[in-house]
């Protein structure tokens, strides 16, 4: 996606997954454009990996570790106005 808003950036993403019997792993990563609700534009980028075991019929174990960059609020060189508390 490209000239979203007055940024021009990118949208991209894939994952590998692995699977042996009762393992599944799934590696995945991109990059994309946000928007929050104040309509601020960011770009973010994010690796997430993501385990799951079945140890038996009943009971599944799952672990996932996320990453994810993005700039600052308000973006580069953006501060709170003085006064301005954020709770």
């Amino acid at each position: 996606m490209f000239g979203v808003g007055t940024t021009n950036s990118y949208y991209a993403n894939g994952h590998l997954d692995h699977r042996i019997s009762i393992l599944h792993e799934r590696l995945s990563a991109g990059h994309e454009v946000e928007i929050d609700v104040f309509s601020q534009q960011s770009d973010v980028t994010y690796a997430t990996y993501s385990s799951s075991w079945k140890v038996n019929t009943k009971v599944n174990l799952a672990f996932t570790l996320s990453y994810q960059e993005r700039p600052p609020i308000g973006g580069p060189g953006w501060h709170w106005p003085s006064g301005s508390t954020i709770c």
